[in-house]
């Protein structure tokens, strides 16, 4: 079994009545917590939770003006600019990765500002937080937090061989497989965890036993 991403999303949005959705609820959806509230070890999270929202397709479904678009990817909504700007960036993990947000030579900020495509932005961003993640020790409460965040719900979030060890012999497994297992009930919300391995690897995600019968 190869990891790959599915498409399972369970997390709340606001309640889509056209013509009250607006730059307010892409806030509430996109932006709940402000960018200066957010510690630096949740920076990158933040971040392409915040850029994830800036798809056309989101900012469509919130009628979101362009200038309104302008207002949300600037410096005081971004949580990495906020805490490395002071240091001219160099401890950004944008910087480090080869980008400069505020210069103009096709990184991943100037396409969107220029063509209006924010996937580079959400790529190099998904990319760091996995970089972020495999690096941790993992806990639980920041297994679980990973699990449920937005940003990260369809995504399989590096673990460990004693923790899947350890949820593989703490509960009965609703549904077994040669490359991993299945927790929770299927009517019980907020109650499901998938684990898997792959080459010595060890993976979880938020995920219905229904939905990790089919992979």
């Amino acid at each position: 079994m190869h990891l790959s991403q599915s498409k399972i999303s369970t997390y709340h949005t606001p309640s889509e009545h056209t013509n009250q959705m607006s730059i307010e609820t892409w806030k509430e959806e996109f932006l709940p917590i402000p960018a200066n509230l957010v510690e630096t070890k949740d920076a990158i999270l933040h971040s392409l939770h915040k850029w994830e929202g800036l798809t056309k397709g989101n900012r469509d479904r919130h009628r979101l003006r362009w200038k309104e678009v302008i207002s949300v990817t600037g410096e005081d909504t971004c949580a990495l600019c906020l805490q490395f700007l002071k240091n001219s960036c160099i401890d950004c993990p944008i910087y480090k990765a080869g980008q400069r947000c505020g210069v103009a030579n096709s990184n991943a900020y100037s396409i969107f500002r220029e063509v209006e495509n924010p996937y580079p932005m959400i790529k190099l961003l998904q990319s760091l937080q996995m970089d972020q993640m495999m690096k941790e020790l993992p806990t639980w409460e920041r297994l679980w937090r990973y699990m449920r965040h937005p940003a990260l719900q369809d995504r399989w979030i590096p673990t460990t061989q004693i923790m899947y060890e350890a949820m593989l012999n703490c509960v009965p497994p609703a549904i077994i497989k040669p490359f991993g297992f299945a927790c929770g009930e299927e009517s019980h919300e907020g109650l499901h965890a998938c684990f898997i391995q792959e080459d010595g690897c060890y993976f979880a995600q938020y995920m219905k036993p229904s939905d990790f019968a089919k992979l």
